[in-house]
């Protein structure tokens, strides 16, 4: 018998475990791995929009009407059951493949091979106590609970590595993970299982405008495509905004504060908060829009004539920063600076570059491209 591989085994730990795609009747190949997990000892539980009760037991229409925690998600829905991606870019991946592509993971392989001791709990601790009470606790809780096996084992099923780790503030052990080839490796590898899957289409340069609803319910999206307007209709839609930091009207609407500062765009091109827009219409609100990250110690992008953007040379030891008496005031050593940068009174700041970097030294620019083009710098 073939030994089961790791990513399944690991998956099988769990014992609650929703099954989607079940039927009234037998034709369903979900049924079969329903069955199985129930007679094993699971508590498998059916999910199907279209009946009550599977089998003799409760069927519940979607994932988040199932009272309680699950420990897995077992998908077995006919190819008919279809996933339409709108871009508004004509390329794939948006700002994640522009990102580092980290993902702060707790008990992976990769930490254990590094003697790293992390649970859940711990990482839980962590972020609450450096969210100083403004952590939403109930989704620190679920994400962390979900990153090993729905974040770190399924990227690895559709081909990404996790190559080494980095500390990150308010971690008191190292969960940063890193993918081969950053965010782009990352989204290159999901963008490919998207791809080879007959019932998910990727629609590019095509601009979600509106969210359609019907009966006080979204049932779909209002887009432009070759100045054309579509509809396209859904039972279900996931807004993945990108974020808003390519907006500075809408970063400086919620940190006003940084007005007296020369910020500068960064994110993808295409982040500039249309997403927020559109909820925003239908009587939807968000919170922590005040939790922005940036980097101060971007550099203009010499191919935006207005000068808004800014880019991220990463991966370089940095400057020596002192202020305008001359007089240093940060400890350039840790990973980031912005929290010395912007304590600081005033606004004068100045950097003067270190002594040369060995050639072997990597370094990166935040860009899409930049990542996508293949520039070395030299």
């Amino acid at each position: 018998m073939a030994p089961i591989p790791t990513p399944v085994a690991e998956f099988l730990k769990g014992k609650r475990i929703a099954v989607a795609g079940v039927s009234r009747g037998s034709a369903s190949a979900a049924n079969p791995v329903y069955r199985k997990l129930r007679d094993g000892g699971y508590e498998a539980i059916p999910v199907n929009p279209n009946t009550s009760q599977v089998e003799g037991v409760t069927c519940y229409p979607d994932l988040a009407s199932i009272p309680g925690p699950l420990d897995g998600v077992m998908i077995a829905t006919h190819p008919a059951v279809s996933v339409e991606i709108v871009r508004q870019a004509a390329e794939r991946g948006g700002t994640a493949a522009i990102s580092g592509g980290g993902c702060c993971i707790a008990g992976t392989p990769l930490q254990k091979s590094q003697g790293i001791e992390d649970t859940p709990d711990l990482a839980f601790e962590d972020w609450v106590r450096w969210g100083g009470g403004a952590a939403d606790e109930v989704w620190v809780r679920f994400y962390l609970e979900h990153t090993l096996h729905d974040l770190y084992y399924w990227a690895e099923s559709c081909g990404t590595k996790w190559i080494d780790m980095k500390s990150q503030e308010g971690n008191r052990v190292t969960r940063w993970h890193r993918p081969e080839n950053n965010g782009l490796g990352l989204m290159t590898a999901l963008i490919k299982t998207a791809q080879s899957l007959p019932n998910i289409t990727i629609m590019t340069s095509v601009n979600a405008d509106k969210l359609l609803t019907r009966n006080g319910r979204v049932v779909g999206v209002m887009a432009i495509k070759h100045n054309e307007t579509i509809e396209i209709q859904s039972k279900a839609v996931v807004i993945a905004t990108g974020g808003f930091n390519s907006n500075l009207e809408m970063v400086l609407e919620h940190r006003p504060e940084l007005k007296q500062f020369k910020v500068m765009e960064g994110s993808g091109l295409g982040a500039t908060g249309a997403g927020h827009k559109m909820i925003k219409e239908l009587g939807g609100y968000f919170t922590h829009m005040d939790h922005i990250w940036f980097y101060v110690y971007a550099t203009p992008d010499y191919r935006d004539p207005q000068q808004r953007r800014g880019l991220v040379f990463r991966l370089t030891p940095g400057y020596i920063w002192f202020n305008q008496q001359g007089r240093r005031f940060h400890n350039e050593a840790p990973l980031q600076a912005a929290g010395g940068m912007l304590s600081r009174p005033g606004k004068g700041l100045q950097r003067v570059p270190r002594p040369a970097l060995p050639s072997s030294t990597a370094q990166s620019i935040q860009s899409g491209y930049f990542r996508s083009g293949g520039l070395k710098v030299r």
